[in-house]
């Protein structure tokens, strides 16, 4: 591990500043009564995410929250003949990573449910000896489910019911593509679900037909995908148990402390409570409640779910989130624009009227909306629905509602966030040049692209700002050291090439803060996590790397090595899981 004197020094002279004004450095603020700490962390540098000391040596816990923080000297003082100290021998250490938007359950549920599951970097030909390998294995499997194709794959990422067809004939077939946007189905899955030339156009969606024959391609995007979804039974609890007892493994290995999980149904509430009465959800979890979900987990009715909220909220799991699909995509044109479409329009969103005025009913109620929002035109028309909330409701002002994606973003647009009140989250996993990115400026066009990935901007303008994965939807993972990379640099973290960063870089303590406190505010969390402060919750990561030194183009090279919940070790790099 290297260090560097250098690096170190500027935090240390600001510490060494703040003391001489009278307040005791070495432990702030000072410890509360209650005997000795449960365990001890010294001889780290620890970046505190805390404005007031933010590098420290040590951390004492006590009953899952730190009790002090500050040098190894004075915090060890609080280390008894039962506490466990660990020496971090100079390891960095952070708070640990708070995913403002995550869909936790959905990267394996369709393969614990036995279906296909292949990465979005399959070629054709990788896809199709998938499909024959599972159809071997899997020979009396009525339908066949089937993910995440590349959208780069074909022409204007739409492939048609020929493709599905030379993959799988004789029974019903569905393939969703990488976004989760859109999907392919053969011939058989349009007579199965009753699809033919007759079938009216879907609202807030696409049905693809044929511009002179009028027949279904067998192209579905958003909401179109229902008219296939609908029909395919919903799993059991078990499924999602185990699909979410093993993305949650994976989260806990990246160093995932917390998260906005953005399509909360009533599976996953049992879960979460069943994982917390047991102790072995090591997260703490916001739940939003879909209220205009077409496809992704097959929730239509929101209000049970609405009705089970007081119940189900627990210290760990907290659904209080409202969530709509505020547009779909520009590659199908259901994201609305404020420019126009290279092919003429402005596109569409997947809202109306009357979920307008449902948002303001929820958020009158206390809940946070949460609303998905791709096209900069969409941004700012949810941002004139919160603006009436806030009219109507001042005293809401302290809820911090939250726009989703804001993929695009325009420049004049940023003030109300701060003004409002309302977390701009990003989904930085392809903020840098690649066949999507390309993609997506051919169909939004250029005009619009300048403002994609707006986030530097909305940091300098004093948005609240998030930082969101959107796993797996458009995400090969939710590695947050990934994500990280990407906003210090812009460009491919595996490429390591000169290519022209896509945007503007942020700085490495902003992008460090949006993932942690950041999330937290998004959570209503932010007085109880994101930072590593004397009260709030232990939750913290060791790095086998020092963040603050290391070249920025290798930081997704970075391993964790523990990671810390409610202050026990749930996560050991050193031990087998």
């Amino acid at each position: 591990m290297s260090t560097s004197r250098s690096r170190w020094l500027r935090p240390i002279i600001f510490l060494a500043t703040w003391v001489a004004a009278g307040t005791p450095a070495s432990v702030w603020p000072a410890p509360a009564a209650g005997g000795p700490a449960d365990t001890v962390f010294t001889n780290g540098k620890i970046y505190t995410v805390d404005p007031r000391i933010p590098l420290a040596e040590a951390v004492a816990i006590r009953d899952g929250r730190f009790v002090a923080v500050g040098s190894s000297k004075d915090v060890e003082r609080l280390a008894g003949e039962r506490t466990r100290v660990i020496d971090l021998a100079g390891a960095f250490a952070m708070p640990g990573f708070v995913d403002a938007h995550i869909h936790p359950a959905q990267p394996y549920l369709n393969q614990e449910g036995g279906a296909l599951l292949f990465p979005e970097s399959f070629t054709k030909e990788r896809i199709a000896e998938a499909v024959a390998a599972y159809l071997k294995a899997n020979p009396n499997v009525p339908y066949v489910l089937a993910e995440k194709w590349g959208v780069g794959l074909f022409p204007d990422g739409r492939p048609g019911k020929e493709w599905v067809d030379s993959l799988v004939s004789d029974r019903p077939a569905v393939f969703r593509d990488e976004t989760r946007h859109g999907a392919v189905v053969n011939t058989a899955m349009l007579k199965y679900a009753g699809i033919t030339r007759d079938t009216p156009q879907i609202k807030y969606g696409l049905i693809e037909k044929h511009p002179r024959t009028g027949e279904p391609t067998g192209y579905l995007a958003d909401n179109g995908q229902q008219a296939v979804f609908s029909k395919i039974p919903m799993y059991p609890d078990e499924v999602w148990e185990r699909a979410l007892r093993r993305a949650m493994r994976r989260l806990t290995a990246w160093g995932v402390t917390a998260y906005n999980d953005m399509s909360a149904n009533a599976p996953q509430f049992r879960v979460y409570r069943r994982m917390e009465r047991e102790g072995t959800l090591n997260f703490h979890v916001s739940g939003s409640i879909p209220m205009n979900d077409w496809a992704k987990d097959r929730v239509v009715d929101p209000e049970p779910l609405l009705a089970m909220a007081a119940e189900y909220r627990s210290a760990l799991f907290d659904p209080v989130g409202r969530k709509w699909w505020g547009d779909g995509t520009p590659l199908s044109k259901t994201s609305l624009l404020v420019a126009t479409y290279p092919g003429g329009g402005h596109g569409a969103m997947s809202v109306d009227r009357s979920d307008f005025d449902r948002m303001m009913e929820e958020a009158m109620r206390g809940g946070l909306v949460r609303v998905h929002a791709i096209g900069d035109g969409t941004v700012r028309t949810i941002l004139d629905v919160l603006e009436q909330v806030r009219r109507s409701s001042p005293e809401s002002t302290s809820q911090p509602h939250h726009i989703a994606h804001c993929t695009f973003l325009r420049d004049e647009d940023i003030p109300r966030f701060r003004r409002l009140n309302v977390v701009a989250e990003f989904s930085p996993v392809i903020f840098y040049r690649s066949v999507p990115t390309t993609m997506l400026e051919e169909a939004a066009g250029a005009g619009s692209m300048k403002y994609f990935g707006n986030i530097k901007r909305a940091i300098d303008g004093g948005a609240p700002v998030a930082i969101g994965s959107d796993w797996p939807t458009g995400a090969v993972d939710a590695n947050p050291l990934r994500m990280l990379q990407v906003l210090v640099t812009r460009k491919d973290p595996y490429d390591k090439s000169t290519a022209k960063p896509l945007g503007d870089p942020i700085g490495l303590e902003d992008a460090i803060r949006v993932m942690t406190l950041g999330g937290a505010y998004s959570m209503r969390k932010e007085k109880e996590l994101g930072s590593i402060e004397k009260g709030k919750a232990a939750d913290m990561i060791v790095l086998d790397r020092n963040l603050l030194e290391i070249d920025r183009s290798s930081i997704v090279d970075t391993k964790v090595v523990y990671t810390v919940f409610a202050g026990k070790i749930v996560y050991d790099s050193r031990t087998p899981n």
